[in-house]
């Protein structure tokens, strides 16, 4: 069947390959309605577009519902038509018929107007209703397909070119059946299209669709409106920079037409309940640029949603009228001492958003009392204004009890201050290492490389020369010379000293370093103070050879960037010497600078002395690949060393030569650890030889656990068609029997075992002591290890569905999933979604747990579904989407009408520990319209030790609108009594 269709595929390509020869109208729609797939039908479409007004009638042949059909049912082949039920039909006729508008809309014909309107709705003349859709059926499908339909020609209408002003004005009789259409998703597009052909006539339908019952249409509306009347002004712009005024006084004539339209509307809908609809309702208020729209919109800088408040501060902000930003500058200097210390915060990035008002933002700023967020947003503003004249005010509040108010103040020295201020700087980074980011940062922004060159020298503390060398490393350019006075530190004996300069020479251009970063690489080990510090103790010894040769690495590979060999011949002479640690280290640092220099050397170490080298050499010809190792490789696999043998395995499958296969082969049979039977195993089922199934089936049944399970694991990728490894999985399912999986390789790389034996070496440490070079067998059940192998090798929808099985079977398997499987992957969501719907609530937490495990869009959207289905379980679901880091659906969940849920849901948010949450809290105790939530936070807000908390049970208690309720509750939260829980799992349902 396959065949076939690629056969037909490759016959309806080469007659579209002829359209442009003379094609008649009858072939171009064959060409698109006989199309075996979606690429050919494009490819027919294109072809078509390529005729212009001719194409036009080709495509309006194919907009009608039943003539499609017909020609579909005629023209397809009766097999391929066999094989369709009434649905797939349907769905392959609207996509002819949508291919056929977008069509039409690529060739942006004013022709193609009128055949698009009369193929979705019914003319005025035959229908008492205004825009009725045609129905192409009764039953839903139909009626989807056929809104699915009319929402393409509806966009296709924004894309087409009129001709004269006549077209524009009947095109805008058009758009009346598209705002009238009885799906959301038409109107929706309606409105789109309306924004792509900015027509300032259109604001009647504006006004009628920014008043729809749904929000999703109200929102497209004023997205709509933003979107023309920033045409209108960009367009402006551009014509009076062409020097052409008369077009450009008629954008603003039209400008004027739309806000006289829907201006109010705007200003109606920012007390739309939905912030998705506020949002754009204030963006499109911005374009009116209406000094009236300011005192509605000030009462949106105290929004419960976060977006809607950044959306006023832009839309406040962005005032350029005169007369605008006077009236804006009065309302939000006034805000600066409200109540609210939310507006006040809002108000303050208003004005440094203006980049005005700041004499009354340092007035705020030096009132007592002021809360720690405030102060922040109005550090932040005035740094904003660039007036070095506040630096004085902005210096006091470098002391600030407050940490955030400290870092904010010092990134406004960063800002307004100067070099003069860079001792105060690094002396507040040294006392408090929590302010180096910021810190390093500021002087970034302030210094020049001359002022920061006497901070790196040895007569400063570490701390304050790697600051420095941070802040250089933010003025990095990769296209300007490294500063010599960072190459000079590559001679410095505090290695984090060089490292860090390292790092930050790497973004600069270092090809003038060349002989500075050999040298750096030839540097010996003793020739740091970190070295003589701790060559007495094995482990600090350890951690101080990790850091130098990580140096020495990093220069050998910015060396080897350019092809200079100098680092590559370091780790290359290092091969010969007579330390087991040291050789290997050089190994595996060829590995890691990955040069092919070093390949053929590391080869010579597959005959060394030592296990342990020959071992990294193995492991690194893995990573360089090289073909030329193959032959190498293969007598490694006879190495009487099991790790050896194991890695060359490695290696050759890295490689990818199939040639090799028989000689891993070879090995199976031989007297081998079974690490590298596995080994060999994964090879062989990795390479895809299917050659090789029986004789691995025989074995599982092998003496040692983990071969078996080899086994079984390399007969499921062959795709065994006996399907003896699955058999042999699901069996072990069933089983509590304990098996002894032996280690492989041990559990670090060639580098860090070089470092750990050399070490050893230095400091007279047996290597019987260095644990990470050995690993103890471990013993586990085999329905666990079963499960394990299941879900990390071969994890699949199908192994998935048996293992939920097994686990609904098999009281132990259930017990321990969650702790035995190492990881759910989203092939399992199919699974185990069902045990949500099990009548057992033990079942259903597992499932929670699992599904928890998978994560994703799809289980977070399934946990708010379960909430309303099974309410007993909404105190774990609440708990499960808030330790996924779920806000948004938690916020989803706090719209509700459901106030048990509710409050369940302000009870997560009372114990969120962000230092911002108290204006979350605050926002609640005070909005909110369930008095049950409202008590929920106070206890909270009172345990907040910033003063914000306090300050907003002050206004629950002096307001005097607040429920008496509240007002005891309040003074209860704030005297220290233990406010008593509201709602708990037990009375949730």
């Amino acid at each position: 069947m396959r065949l076939t269709r690629f056969a037909a595929l490759f016959i309806g390509l080469c007659t579209i390959a002829t359209i442009g020869c003379g094609a008649s109208s009858d072939e171009l729609v064959t060409a698109v309605v006989a199309a075996e797939d979606a690429r050919a039908r494009l490819i027919a479409r294109d072809e078509i577009v390529k005729l212009g007004e001719e194409g036009v009638d080709v495509f309006a042949s194919l907009l009608d519902f039943t003539t499609v059909r017909n020609l579909y049912e005629t023209q397809v082949s009766p097999a391929r038509l066999s094989e369709m039920d009434e649905e797939a039909i349907l769905r392959e006729v609207t996509d002819i018929r949508v291919t056929a508008v977008r069509g039409l809309a690529a060739i942006g014909s004013t022709s193609a107007t009128k055949p698009l309107i009369d193929s979705a709705y019914l003319p005025q003349s035959q229908t008492e209703n205004l825009g009725e859709p045609i129905s192409i059926g009764e039953d839903e499908l139909s009626i989807e397909l056929a809104a699915q339909f009319r929402c393409e020609v509806m966009t296709a209408l924004g894309q087409l070119a009129f001709g004269s002003e006549k077209d524009r004005e009947e095109a805008i009789d058009l758009f009346s059946y598209g705002a009238n259409d009885p799906d959301p998703g038409v109107r929706i597009c309606t409105a789109g299209s309306l924004a792509a052909l900015h027509l300032h006539e259109s604001g009647y339908f504006l006004k009628q669709l920014a008043e729809d019952q749904v929000a999703g249409v109200r929102a497209a509306t004023f997205n709509a409106i933003h979107a023309i009347g920033n045409y209108y002004i960009a367009h402006a712009a551009q014509s009076l920079s062409y020097g052409d005024d008369k077009t450009a006084e008629l954008d603003r004539l039209n400008l004027k037409t739309l806000k006289e339209s829907v201006y109010q509307h705007c200003i109606n809908a920012l007390e739309d309940p939905e912030s998705s609809v506020r949002i754009p309702a204030i963006q499109a208020l911005d374009v009116f640029d209406d000094p009236t729209s300011v005192t509605p919109l000030m009462r949106y800088l105290s929004d419960a949603n976060e977006r809607v408040r950044i959306a006023t501060v832009n839309a406040l902000a962005s005032f350029e009228n005169e007369d605008g930003k006077k009236a804006v500058e009065t309302t939000v200097v006034a805000a600066l001492g409200e109540e609210d210390p939310q507006r006040r915060m809002m108000a303050a990035m208003v004005l440094g958003r203006m980049r005005t008002g700041g004499e009354a933002m340092e007035a705020a700023l030096l009132k007592p009392g002021e809360l720690w967020f405030v102060k922040l947003q109005l550090i932040n503003s005035i740094s904003n204004l660039d007036n070095e004249d506040y630096l004085a005010t902005i210096n006091g509040f470098l002391d600030d009890p407050d940490r955030d108010v400290r870092i904010s103040a010092i990134g406004a020295v960063g800002t307004l201050g100067s070099s003069e201020d860079l001792d105060r700087l690094l002396r507040y980074a040294v006392a408090d290492e929590t302010l180096v980011p910021a810190v390093t940062h500021a002087i970034a922004s302030i210094a020049d490389y001359g002022e920061l060159q006497k901070y790196l020298g040895t007569d400063n503390d570490q701390l304050t020369r790697l600051i420095t060398i941070d802040a250089l490393s933010m003025r990095s350019n990769s296209e300007t010379p490294a500063p010599p006075m960072l190459v000079e530190l590559f001679r410095d004996p505090d290695i984090q000293i060089v490292r860090a300069a390292l790092d930050t020479v790497a973004r600069y251009s270092f090809r003038d370093s060349e002989n500075e970063l050999a040298a750096l690489v030839e540097r010996g080990e003793d020739d740091y103070t970190v070295f003589a510090e701790t060559k007495d103790s094995f482990e600090d010894l350890s951690s101080s050879l990790n850091d130098i040769y990580a140096v020495k690495m990093r220069a050998a590979s910015m060396l080897a960037s350019f092809d200079n060999r100098d680092g590559i011949n370091h780790f290359i002479d290092m091969l010969s010497d007579p330390s087991v640690g040291r050789r290997l280290i050089g190994v595996a640092c060829l590995g890691n600078i990955g040069h092919t220099r070093g390949v053929m050397p590391t080869v010579g170490l597959l005959n060394d002395g030592s296990d342990y080298v020959r071992w990294g050499a193995a492991q690194v010809l893995g990573i360089f690949a090289d073909t030329r190792t193959t032959g190498f490789l293969g007598q490694a696999l006879r190495d009487p060393n099991p790790w050896v043998q194991e890695s060359a395995i490695g290696s050759l499958l890295a490689i990818g030569d199939k040639n090799t296969i028989d000689e891993v082969h070879d090995i199976l049979g031989s007297d081998v650890a079974p690490a590298v039977k596995i080994a060999a195993l994964d090879f062989i089922s990795r390479m895809g030889d299917k050659r090789m199934a029986d004789e691995v089936a025989g074995y599982l049944q092998d003496e040692d656990d983990g071969v078996r399970y080899g086994a079984a694991v390399c007969l499921t990728r062959l795709n065994d068609e006996g399907g003896r490894g699955t058999a042999f999985l699901k069996e072990e399912l069933g089983s509590t029997r304990i098996l002894t999986i032996n280690p492989g390789l041990p559990p670090i790389m060639p580098l860090g075992a070089g470092i750990e034996l050399l070490a050893a070496e230095l400091t007279g440490t047996p290597e019987s002591q260095i644990e990470e070079l050995t690993a103890e067998p471990r013993d586990i059940p085999a329905w666990a290890y079963a499960s394990q192998t299941l879900t990390g090798e071969t994890a699949s929808v199908d192994t998935y569905t048996l293992l939920a099985e097994k686990a609904l079977q098999y009281d132990y398997l259930l017990g321990g999933l969650l702790e035995n499987i190492s990881q759910f992957r989203p092939t399992a969501y199919t699974a185990f979604e069902p045990f949500l719907n099990d009548d057992d609530a033990g079942i259903r937490q597992l499932g929670y747990a699992i599904l928890i495990r998978i994560g994703g869009d799809k289980v977070l959207d399934r946990f708010i579904e379960q909430v309303n289905a099974y309410p007993q379980d909404a105190p774990l679901l609440i708990a499960a989407l808030d330790d996924l880091g779920a806000q948004t659906y938690l916020r989803s969940l706090f719209r509700t009408d459901d106030e048990p849920i509710r409050v369940m849901v302000a009870q997560r948010i009372a114990g969120w520990t962000d230092k911002r949450m108290p204006l979350i809290w605050g926002q609640i105790a005070t909005e909110d319209q369930s008095l049950a939530v409202r008590l929920t936070v106070l206890g909270s807000l009172a345990d907040d030790p910033t003063g914000v908390g306090r300050a907003y049970l002050t206004q629950i208690i002096e307001a005097p609108d607040s429920p008496p309720e509240l007002v005891s509750a309040a003074r209860d939260a704030l005297a220290g009594v233990v406010l008593p829980e509201l709602v708990t799992a037990e009375t949730a349902g």
